[in-house]
């Protein structure tokens, strides 16, 4: 467990399955039965990401690794028993990341409409994120995007998104 900016942040050891992601992410968009285009889209988008398999690897198991890279935050609270002042650690509800990852998704699939289906394009740029190519590069290569919160993103990368969406 490594302390960085007042934060407690998990060993690569610690890893989450991306099919926890996936059934947030997926009950995000079904809550109330309402989605809009987007949204619809990611959904159609995750759901056919499951069924496939691309280069004998289980789309599944492409996910968990693009996700084990993802890894929590725990904050550290201030703890006071009788006169003991203590840290302890406490995790930080993942449901910023991923209404951050919902966006994020969104966006990239506004930004690649051609011929391609989306889950194909999606799969492509995560496959090429591991060679340090790609929409998802950064996202594996800075730390503060390892994390996709809202507390930890820097002013850097949210300056540089929005100069690659502007373009």
């Amino acid at each position: 467990m490594i302390i960085q900016n007042n934060l407690v942040i998990l060993d690569k050891n610690f890893v989450f399955n991306s099919n926890i992601y996936l059934l947030k992410l997926i009950s995000i968009l079904n809550k109330n039965g309402k989605k809009n285009i987007s949204e619809k889209k990611i959904f159609d988008v995750l759901y056919e990401l499951k069924k496939l398999e691309v280069d004998d690897l289980k789309v599944s198991q492409l996910f968990d690794n693009f996700f084990s890279l993802l890894r929590p935050k725990v904050s550290l609270r201030n703890y006071k028993y009788k006169t003991l002042k203590t840290k302890v650690p406490c995790f930080i509800s993942f449901n910023k990341s991923i209404d951050l990852l919902l966006r994020w998704i969104s966006k990239f699939i506004k930004l690649k409409r051609n011929k391609k289906s989306v889950s194909n394009i999606l799969i492509e740029n995560i496959k090429l994120s591991f060679l340090g190519k790609g929409f998802f590069s950064d996202c594996l290569n800075d730390h503060n995007l390892i994390c996709l919160h809202y507390y930890t993103i820097s002013g850097r990368f949210i300056k540089k998104l929005n100069t690659f969406f502007i373009k």
